[in-house]
């Protein structure tokens, strides 16, 4: 097993941007406590992953006598996987953790071994090893774990917002039936076959992991009992929704988004200020959905015209753009029907680095 316990948890090799990548395998990133002192385990794993909540040891022997923590993961632009090993631990995720970072991702958790309980708000779950559950990160939560393994697959929110209303509803549900089944059998599947993955066959399990979630949220007829959300938070979803929705239409300039949304310039500036500002996020959504109409085999229309459908009317313009946003031109994407997914270029210095590069 390999550690990096300076901070720099990810190896240096990695495949390229050129063609010869896509034939690549998938990069494997490690973290692991195991190489550390018996005495800076637990220091170590709890500093790394302050940006999500408070790691809060069981047992003080977990200071002094060691602690094991590690996971292989695999960042497959949409999603995360990750197969972890951990020693018991509690874990506080508070309001102040959520209002300071970017993390609002679903987790769904099948545990292999050890015992789990959480609670946030009106909802709580207590299960045990073989159990599939869905973990919401954009809420606090208070939990505590045995020792165990797990499997968990990481979805930003932005992924699913069409069901994302439906979805929270499952937030700390214990999810069972054929569905919770075929979702298993997935992620048992993903974990053995991941490491033999090459680059091109990653959308395969991608859409594989987003149409799973969307039937569970689907399915649900549950209330929805989790705790009111900051209100920043719900008028920065309700935009992007709204953006969503109308990236075919003439009218989606700031001025246009305020009106609709009934918001203020200063407001809607500041809403998407973490992400670039408004006017980047719906160029880089427009030109998301230009990719996956022009690699779409149903869909022949010129590359212009599909440019101009999404807003682009200036076709050198759009290259560019098109280019600068996935690393290739949109002819070289249609020729080979790329799916908008290629490895970043950079390595993650740091796993909250490593969970924020999701591409969406």
């Amino acid at each position: 097993m390999i550690a990096w316990p300076t901070g720099s948890f990810f190896p240096e090799g990695h495949p390229g941007q050129a063609e010869d990548c896509k034939r690549e395998l998938i990069r494997e990133d490690r973290f692991s406590t195991r190489a550390l002192p018996p005495p800076d385990q637990f220091k170590f794993w709890k500093e790394s992953l302050a940006f999500l909540g408070d790691y809060i040891p069981v047992h003080h022997d977990a200071i002094t006598e060691g602690y094991l923590g590690e996971s292989r993961a695999y960042d497959l632009g949409k999603v995360l996987f990750a197969a972890s090993r951990f020693d018991e631990y509690q874990f506080l995720r508070s309001p102040d953790h959520i209002k300071r970072g970017e993390i609002d991702h679903w987790v769904l958790i099948f545990r292999r071994s050890g015992n789990f309980r959480s609670q946030c708000g009106r909802n709580s779950v207590s299960c045990g090893p073989f159990s599939l559950t869905i973990i919401s990160l954009a809420y606090p939560f208070q939990s505590e774990s045995e020792s165990g393994r797990s499997i968990s697959l990481y979805v930003p929110r932005e992924c699913l917002l069409p069901v994302a209303d439906k979805l929270d509803r499952l937030n700390h549900v214990t999810l069972e039936g054929i569905s919770a089944r075929i979702a298993v059998e997935f992620l048992v599947s993903m974990s053995r076959l991941l490491p033999v993955t090459r680059v091109e066959e990653v959308p395969i399990f991608v859409e594989t992991a987003l149409i799973i979630l969307k039937g569970f949220a689907e399915q649900t007829n549950l209330p929805d009992r989790n705790p009111s959300r900051a209100l920043l938070a719900i008028r920065l979803e309700m935009a992007k929704r709204y953006i969503l929705e109308n990236l075919r239409s003439e009218k989606l300039e700031a001025e246009d988004i305020c009106v609709a949304m009934k918001l203020t310039r200063r407001q809607l500036y500041y809403l998407f200020e973490k992400l670039g500002g408004v006017n980047s996020y719906v160029r880089s959504r427009r030109l998301l959905a230009v990719h996956e109409a022009i690699t779409d085999p149903a869909h022949d229309l010129p590359l212009h015209s599909v440019a101009e459908i999404f807003g682009f009317h200036d076709a050198a313009l759009f290259s560019r753009q098109f280019k600068s946003e996935f690393g290739y031109s949109p002819k070289e994407a249609r020729e080979a029907k790329r799916w908008a997914y290629t490895p970043i270029s950079s390595r993650p210095a740091t796993i909250e680095e490593w969970l924020c590069q999701v591409r969406s």
